[in-house]
């Protein structure tokens, strides 16, 4: 079934027979309504995510449909090659069909949009991928989308791709194409294309398809948006930016020290304390996004029992015996 038909049906702008066809297949199988719920899900951004114009609505679902008066140009350049001479008629079913791959490159690819400014949008798609969408980020397939699992990614989005070795999952980035049997990895657009592989195994590739490089779990690589050449492979914490997805942050074996310049970075503040009271004890911290100081203050006592005041911009620790 079309996304296209199911969002006309959720809209309300389908005629009788789409929204009879529509109702019958959402009835067929559990899994066409969890999809159906899901594309309404999509529909409601505007109230979960707090939008508050129908143009945010639009950029979340933007592309899903595709225009009928397009598709009746395509109709009219398959009159026009049909018409040419016999001879003609070979140049022309080649020009027919490079013309029926643009129009498919430019109305068949479908954009999911994350507008919110505080949120990250997670949905599902057809394969069974799990996509986590940061603030501002796009991603946009096919309809056709489960025979070629190709996706275009602007922005940051983490991936949790199904695994299915017939059809490699391919995320297209300005920059490097992203080649995945099944895996969980995140990607940031920009300047730079930076991937970090979580769990997995993926290939960087160029446009033209030759390999720049084979991830590992645990690697961030980036790769020059100018020069299109891998500049930087080297071994990370993949939590510490992946973990955005969950509204928070995990920190391995972090040490108090770290903490403290942590806390100084996210808040402004000053922190006056005896490095040497505390030790080199390597920690695992774990952090919402919106820890307010008291409360990463608090996650410090909790790490060694501290007492602490807050002066201005300035804070004093001293470890409590």
């Amino acid at each position: 079934m079309s996304p296209s038909k199911i969002l006309e049906f959720i809209n309300r702008r389908c005629d009788a027979d789409t929204a009879a066809e529509v109702r019958a297949w959402i009835t067929r199988s559990d899994e066409n309504r969890a999809e159906y719920l899901r594309l309404k899900q999509l529909c409601a951004l505007k109230d979960v995510h707090r939008h508050s114009g129908s143009s945010e609505l639009e950029g979340a679902t933007r592309k899903f449909h595709t225009e009928i008066a397009q598709r009746r140009r395509v109709g009219h350049l398959r009159r026009l090659v049909y018409t040419a001479s016999s001879v003609a008629a070979l140049l022309a079913v080649g020009l027919f069909a490079i013309g029926i791959e643009l129009y498919s490159e430019r109305f068949e690819w479908h954009t999911v949009a994350n507008t919110a400014t505080d949120e990250v949008l997670h949905f599902t798609l057809d394969d069974g991928t799990k996509i986590f969408l940061n603030h501002g980020a796009e991603l946009s397939f096919r309809e056709n989308f489960l025979r070629r699992r190709n996706v275009r990614l602007r922005g940051e989005a983490f991936f949790e791709v199904a695994s299915d070795p017939v059809h490699p999952f391919v995320v297209h980035t300005p920059h490097v194409n992203i080649r995945v049997l099944g895996t969980a990895f995140d990607v940031i657009t920009g300047d730079t294309t930076v991937t970090i592989l979580e769990r997995g195994r993926v290939a960087l590739e160029t446009a033209s398809g030759r390999e720049l490089a084979t991830m590992l779990p645990g690697q961030r690589a980036v790769v020059d948006g100018t020069t299109g050449q891998l500049t930087a492979l080297d071994q990370v914490q993949a939590g510490k930016y992946t973990s955005w997805r969950f509204n928070h942050e995990v920190y391995d074996r972090i040490s108090f020290a770290e903490i403290v310049r942590l806390i100084e970075e996210r808040h402004g503040v000053s922190i006056v304390y005896d490095p040497a009271a505390f030790g080199n004890t390597a920690y695992r911290l774990v952090i919402n996004d919106d820890e307010t100081l008291e409360q990463m203050l608090e996650i410090l006592n909790l790490i060694s029992p501290v007492e602490y005041t807050i002066q201005g911009e300035r804070v004093f620790l001293k470890k409590r015996p």
